[in-house]
């Protein structure tokens, strides 16, 4: 209502006609439910996505992005999973010998941009260093079920 009169326009629904009196409390009341029952629409179906997506790491699918030195491909059923990336992986594999070597996040991601991979960001060898599916597992977030 604020902005409404403030800048003197109309704030419509989608299938709302453009003549409609939005002072109007039905109108207002039937947008208010429309926005609450479209609000709730969208928090169900993320809530279904993360139920899907957990189901599936669960089994020991892969839903996402695959990450360096991994390639997204699909199983026979159509499931999301993650093969070595032939060229990437051996990097990777690499990268870690050097860590444990003791070089430092920065030497690592200066060695990363001379082998080809360019990353971005300070945190993404860390993230790297610490993804456990580099050491085969598939992290699943607990629930409260």
């Amino acid at each position: 209502t604020y902005i409404q009169n403030e800048y003197n326009v109309k704030i419509l629904n989608l299938d709302d006609n453009p003549d409609v009196n939005v002072n109007d409390l039905m109108v207002r009341l039937k947008q208010t439910f429309e926005s609450f029952y479209a609000q709730k629409q969208r928090e169900d179906t993320r809530d279904w996505i993360i139920q899907r997506q957990t189901s599936m790491k669960r089994q020991g699918y892969y839903p996402h992005r695959a990450p360096i030195g991994y390639l997204n491909q699909k199983d026979d059923n159509k499931n999301g999973v993650i093969v070595p990336d032939p060229e990437k992986s051996p990097v990777i594999a690499q990268l870690f010998h050097l860590f444990i070597s003791g070089n430092g996040q920065v030497e690592l991601k200066q060695w990363l941009k001379s082998q080809g991979i360019v990353i971005s960001g300070r945190s993404t060898v860390t993230r790297i260093l610490q993804n456990p599916i580099y050491a085969g597992y598939i992290f699943v977030p607990p629930t409260t079920k």
